[in-house]
Protein backbone atom coordinates (compact mmCIF):
# COMPACT_ATOMS: atom_id res chain seq x y z
CA UNK A 1 0.00 0.00 0.00
CA UNK A 2 1.12 3.58 -1.24
CA UNK A 3 2.21 6.22 2.10
CA UNK A 4 -0.28 8.92 2.08
CA UNK A 5 2.66 11.90 2.12
CA UNK A 6 3.95 13.64 -0.61
CA UNK A 7 7.64 14.91 -0.50
CA UNK A 8 8.18 19.10 -0.12
CA UNK A 9 11.33 19.28 -1.92
CA UNK A 10 13.01 22.50 -0.07
CA UNK A 11 15.63 24.56 -2.66
CA UNK A 12 14.18 28.35 -0.92
CA UNK A 13 15.27 30.46 1.42
CA UNK A 14 12.85 29.05 3.82
CA UNK A 15 13.20 27.07 6.29
CA UNK A 16 11.05 23.69 6.77
CA UNK A 17 9.00 25.07 9.53
CA UNK A 18 7.99 28.17 7.85
CA UNK A 19 7.29 26.34 4.38
CA UNK A 20 4.87 24.04 6.47
CA UNK A 21 2.87 26.35 8.67
CA UNK A 22 2.45 28.51 5.96
CA UNK A 23 0.99 25.21 3.90
CA UNK A 24 -0.99 24.71 6.97
CA UNK A 25 -2.59 27.45 7.72
CA UNK A 26 -4.95 26.64 4.40
CA UNK A 27 -8.46 27.07 5.33
CA UNK A 28 -9.13 23.52 3.66
CA UNK A 29 -8.16 21.45 6.83
CA UNK A 30 -10.34 23.73 8.55
CA UNK A 31 -13.28 23.05 5.79
CA UNK A 32 -12.43 19.38 5.81
CA UNK A 33 -12.60 19.26 9.48
CA UNK A 34 -16.40 20.79 9.55
CA UNK A 35 -18.17 19.43 12.82
CA UNK A 36 -14.99 17.10 14.03
CA UNK A 37 -14.23 18.31 17.64
CA UNK A 38 -10.11 16.85 17.43
CA UNK A 39 -7.58 19.23 16.59
CA UNK A 40 -6.29 20.60 13.41
CA UNK A 41 -2.99 18.61 14.05
CA UNK A 42 -4.79 15.31 14.50
CA UNK A 43 -6.19 15.91 10.90
CA UNK A 44 -5.11 13.63 8.52
CA UNK A 45 -4.60 16.42 6.07
CA UNK A 46 -1.99 17.81 8.60
CA UNK A 47 0.93 15.20 7.32
CA UNK A 48 0.24 15.52 3.75
CA UNK A 49 3.06 17.32 2.97
CA UNK A 50 6.70 16.31 4.49
CA UNK A 51 9.66 18.66 3.47
CA UNK A 52 12.61 16.59 2.09
CA UNK A 53 15.95 18.15 1.04
CA UNK A 54 16.02 19.10 -2.61
CA UNK A 55 18.22 17.28 -4.91
CA UNK A 56 20.28 19.82 -5.34
CA UNK A 57 20.37 23.99 -5.80
CA UNK A 58 18.22 24.52 -8.79
CA UNK A 59 16.18 21.47 -9.11
CA UNK A 60 13.97 20.97 -11.93
CA UNK A 61 10.79 19.27 -11.89
CA UNK A 62 12.37 16.29 -13.47
CA UNK A 63 15.13 16.60 -10.87
CA UNK A 64 11.96 16.33 -8.50
CA UNK A 65 10.58 13.18 -10.36
CA UNK A 66 13.91 11.26 -10.37
CA UNK A 67 14.04 12.16 -5.99
CA UNK A 68 10.62 11.43 -5.79
CA UNK A 69 11.41 7.65 -7.67
CA UNK A 70 14.05 7.37 -5.18
CA UNK A 71 11.35 7.44 -2.25
CA UNK A 72 10.10 4.69 -0.19
CA UNK A 73 6.66 3.98 -2.35
CA UNK A 74 5.68 2.57 1.39
CA UNK A 75 5.79 5.65 3.24
CA UNK A 76 5.46 8.50 0.28
CA UNK A 77 3.10 8.46 -2.95
CA UNK A 78 4.54 8.99 -6.37
CA UNK A 79 2.11 10.62 -8.37
CA UNK A 80 2.93 13.99 -7.05
CA UNK A 81 5.60 15.92 -5.53
CA UNK A 82 5.99 19.95 -4.49
CA UNK A 83 9.18 21.87 -4.90
CA UNK A 84 10.23 25.19 -2.67
CA UNK A 85 11.86 27.27 -4.84
CA UNK A 86 13.78 30.72 -4.93
CA UNK A 87 10.11 31.96 -6.60
CA UNK A 88 8.70 30.60 -3.07
CA UNK A 89 9.75 33.04 -0.87
CA UNK A 90 8.77 36.24 -3.08
CA UNK A 91 5.32 35.15 -3.86
CA UNK A 92 4.49 32.13 -1.77
CA UNK A 93 3.86 29.92 -4.15
CA UNK A 94 5.61 26.11 -4.95
CA UNK A 95 5.28 24.09 -8.25
CA UNK A 96 2.81 21.47 -7.99
CA UNK A 97 4.88 18.28 -9.92
CA UNK A 98 2.51 15.84 -11.11
CA UNK A 99 4.28 12.29 -12.06
CA UNK A 100 3.26 9.61 -14.54
CA UNK A 101 5.70 6.52 -14.43
CA UNK A 102 8.22 8.28 -12.89
CA UNK A 103 8.57 11.11 -15.48
CA UNK A 104 6.82 14.71 -14.84
CA UNK A 105 3.41 14.37 -15.90
CA UNK A 106 2.04 18.19 -14.97
CA UNK A 107 3.28 21.08 -12.96
CA UNK A 108 1.71 24.24 -11.78
CA UNK A 109 2.20 27.00 -9.81
CA UNK A 110 0.21 27.01 -6.43
CA UNK A 111 -0.27 29.35 -3.46
CA UNK A 112 1.15 28.05 -0.72
CA UNK A 113 -2.28 27.97 1.31
CA UNK A 114 -3.65 25.93 -1.84
CA UNK A 115 -1.30 22.99 -2.04
CA UNK A 116 -2.62 20.89 0.62
CA UNK A 117 -5.91 20.77 -1.47
CA UNK A 118 -4.31 20.41 -4.75
CA UNK A 119 -1.92 17.47 -3.31
CA UNK A 120 -4.86 15.68 -1.59
CA UNK A 121 -6.99 15.75 -4.73
CA UNK A 122 -3.97 14.66 -7.26
CA UNK A 123 -2.73 12.16 -4.48
CA UNK A 124 -6.42 10.36 -4.40
CA UNK A 125 -6.98 11.17 -8.16
CA UNK A 126 -10.42 13.05 -7.20
CA UNK A 127 -9.37 15.77 -9.49
CA UNK A 128 -6.10 15.55 -11.63
CA UNK A 129 -3.79 18.68 -11.84
CA UNK A 130 -5.19 19.72 -15.67
CA UNK A 131 -8.64 20.62 -14.11
CA UNK A 132 -6.94 22.96 -11.56
CA UNK A 133 -4.75 24.15 -14.49
CA UNK A 134 -7.58 24.85 -16.79
CA UNK A 135 -9.97 26.31 -13.29
CA UNK A 136 -7.17 28.67 -12.92
CA UNK A 137 -6.96 29.74 -16.20
CA UNK A 138 -4.89 32.70 -17.38
CA UNK A 139 -3.77 33.26 -13.94
CA UNK A 140 0.29 32.28 -13.50
CA UNK A 141 -0.44 30.43 -9.67
CA UNK A 142 -3.37 28.73 -8.49
CA UNK A 143 -5.08 29.61 -5.52
CA UNK A 144 -8.37 28.94 -4.67
CA UNK A 145 -8.87 31.20 -2.11
CA UNK A 146 -9.17 34.07 -5.39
Amino acid sequence: MAGNTSPLFNASSLDDAELLARARASSFIDESMAGDESSREESGLWNVLRCVPAPNDAPTPQHIADATAKLDAQEWTTNVAVLADERTAKDDSVLVVALKDGKVHKTMRTALASVIEVVCNVQLANMPLEEYIEWKGDAEVFDSRA
